[in-house]
């Protein structure tokens, strides 16, 4: 990431340093499990603002070609930490294969797509389709829904109703309408 800005110091502080630093905290990260110390041999620790900043800057490569691919398609792609949004017009097996695609990609990244076409929503709306490979958005719909008022109060895409589901649910659908 500090290679695609072009980035030489950041406040002050050299590069190669930066780095250093960030490899001792990774490399050095220790934790207690019922009395018991274990020192992290993969991974960086959760709520640790370097992993977030790591991870961030992973996604940012990861999902460069998707982006791509969906706004070319002339959709619309939105990411809130690990659950990526896409709305995108694409018959349900394209949009499989292209699924499929994207999880050779990295093999501890795996997309599943959620979406339930059948929710009655009006005429002609498309609905959010909702990848997680996190278990837990209990704080997403709110932030989500203030961020979409927020960028797309002026805009004709403001028609579309915005949904969020999670596999956690029994009945998806059901759930989808009553929250609704």
């Amino acid at each position: 990431m500090l290679d695609y800005l072009e980035l030489k110091q950041i406040g002050g502080l050299k590069i190669k340093t930066i780095i250093r630093l960030s490899r001792f905290v990774v490399k050095n990260n220790y934790f207690l499990y019922e009395g018991q110390y274990y020192h992290q041999i993969r991974g960086g620790a959760m709520g640790s603002p370097l992993t977030l900043t790591i991870a961030n800057c992973y996604m940012f490569f990861f999902e460069r070609n998707i982006v791509k691919q969906i706004t070319n398609a002339g959709g619309l792609y939105l990411r809130y930490i690990d659950d990526m949004f896409i709305i995108i017009n694409w018959p349900e097996r394209h949009l499989n294969k292209q699924i499929d695609q994207w999880n050779t990609l990295d093999s501890n990244i795996q997309l599943k797509a959620q979406a339930e076409a059948k929710i009655p929503t009006g005429h002609y709306r498309t609905m959010f389709i909702h990848f997680t490979y996190c278990l837990n958005i209990r704080t997403l719909p709110k932030k989500l829904h203030t961020l979409w008022n927020k960028y797309f109060s002026e805009s004709p895409i403001n028609e579309i109703i915005p949904v969020i589901g999670t596999r956690n649910v029994q009945n998806l659908q059901k759930q989808l309408v009553k929250n609704k």
